[in-house]
């Protein structure tokens, strides 16, 4: 079926009983329900995740950057830590732009380049990741129930995968950043396919939605991540935005954040209470239920 033929059904979702959101912050509770309606009234093949993954589908501080940063020497580890302090201050002011984001996620990729990172560091490094509670589980029922799911993250493919692989989390596809190798040293990486947090939004429309327009794209997603920014991925009315819990709860001031509307969206419409997945496996659950 062809995502602009999806039954009527999901337009016009039988009556159930509401979803008890208790797990989660909810900033629009008539409209959070609407979205569960459609997303249970459509088949499977017509449901779709994507999620970001350092900070999203990890636990913070055993991301796949934080344990990237681990591998580079002394120098290396202090020219990217200086450079993230300042930057990370100026996103959360509102301050950080485009072309901030740019030189950054190219200096940091370039850093594994510059000072000869190996396979073998980015296969130890991607050991050190730890995922949160729920993760792998998530990931399991959706590929059990045959819902297409997707990692888009502006982290590194190639350390992704091996956490992938040895997590056993069963991701349909990665789309991050590549790097490029020689006699298993980084040289370089894809700039040519360079993804970041502000550009998501485009890869997702080309690698994910086959460059089919919002308004005609009726297949439903459910969006998971951890910046506001990740609540962009996905444009159109057919999708939950679900945010992880802030790293220090979910304060006034994170929440209005996690509401607040873009020229995408009107930003996420559920942020989880807690630090595991599990609220949104069941979730899903719900969703799937007499399916």
């Amino acid at each position: 079926m062809l995502p602009c033929d999806i039954a009527k059904s999901a337009l016009r979702p039988k009556a159930v009983a509401p979803y008890d959101l208790s797990s989660f912050d909810v900033a629009n509770p008539a409209d959070a329900q609407r979205k569960l309606a459609l997303l249970r009234a459509v088949t499977p093949k017509n449901l779709m995740l994507v999620a970001d993954f350092d900070n999203t589908l990890t636990q913070r501080g055993h991301s796949v950057w934080e344990t990237l940063r681990n591998t580079l020497p002394e120098d290396g580890r202090a020219e990217s830590d200086a450079e993230r302090k300042i930057n990370m201050a100026k996103e959360r002011a509102g301050e950080l732009t485009v072309e901030e984001v740019i030189r950054w996620s190219k200096h940091e990729l370039n850093r594994y380049a510059t000072y000869g990172i190996t396979t073998t560091d980015i296969e130890k490094a991607a050991r050190n990741v730890q995922l949160r509670r729920g993760a792998r589980k998530l990931f399991n029922v959706c590929s059990d129930a045959s819902i297409e799911t997707h990692i888009l993250s502006a982290s590194v493919a190639e350390a992704i995968e091996q956490v992938v692989k040895s997590k056993r989390l069963r991701a349909t596809r990665v789309h991050s950043n590549r790097l490029r190798t020689k006699n298993g040293v980084v040289i370089e990486w894809d700039e040519t396919g360079m993804l970041h947090s502000l550009n998501k939004q485009e890869h997702a429309l080309r690698l994910i939605l086959g460059d089919i327009a919002p308004e005609d794209d009726l297949r439903c997603k459910i969006v998971l991540g951890d910046n506001r920014h990740d609540a962009d991925m996905i444009a159109g009315d057919h999708a939950l935005r679900i945010r992880v819990r802030g790293k220090h709860g979910n304060t006034p001031q994170y929440l209005a954040d996690s509401f607040s509307a873009s020229d995408t969206c009107e930003g996420f419409d559920l942020v989880l209470r807690t630090e595991s997945l599990l609220p949104v496996i069941d979730l899903f659950r719900w969703i799937l239920k007499d399916k």
